[in-house]
C-alpha cells in the first residue's frame, strides 16, 4: 500500500486537493496549510489497522491529513510513508513573507 501526498486549498465551501508530491510549492509565512496523504489503492480499500500514515520533515506524527503553520521564512521538507513497504511522498515548500502591496494613512484632522 502506498499514497499520494496533496495539500488541501479551501475554496468558499469547497474545497480542492492539488498532488503536490515530488514538486516545489511556494507557501506564506503565518499561514496554515492542510496537507493530505490519499491511498493509491481503490477507494473500497481501508488504510490497515495500525498503518497510518507517518509524517516527517517540516511536521511529524501519524494520520490521514497534517495541519502546518509555517512561522518562518525558508525551504522545508515535508515527507509522508504509508506503509512498511511504501518509499514515501515528499513535497518541498519554500516559505516566503507576505509583501504588502499598499500602505495608506488617513489625516483624519484634514477631513478625509
Amino acid at each position: 500500500l502506498g499514497c499520494t501526498l496533496t495539500r488541501v486549498v479551501y475554496i468558499s465551501e469547497f474545497d480542492e486537493d492539488f498532488e503536490v508530491a515530488g514538486e516545489t510549492i511556494v507557501l506564506l509565512k503565518g499561514s496554515k496549510y492542510t496537507f493530505r496523504a490519499v491511498s493509491n489503492a481503490s477507494s473500497s480499500v481501508p488504510w490497515p489497522e495500525n498503518a497510518d500514515p507517518t509524517w516527517s520533515g517540516a511536521a511529524t506524527g501519524t494520520g490521514g491529513t497534517k495541519e502546518v503553520t509555517f512561522d518562518t521564512v525558508g525551504n522545508y521538507t515535508l515527507t509522508v510513508k504509508c506503509g512498511d513497504y511504501d518509499a514515501g511522498k515528499s513535497v518541498t515548500i519554500h516559505v516566503v513573507e507576505p509583501l504588502l502591496d499598499q500602505v495608506s494613512f488617513v489625516d483624519d484632522s484634514a477631513g478625509e
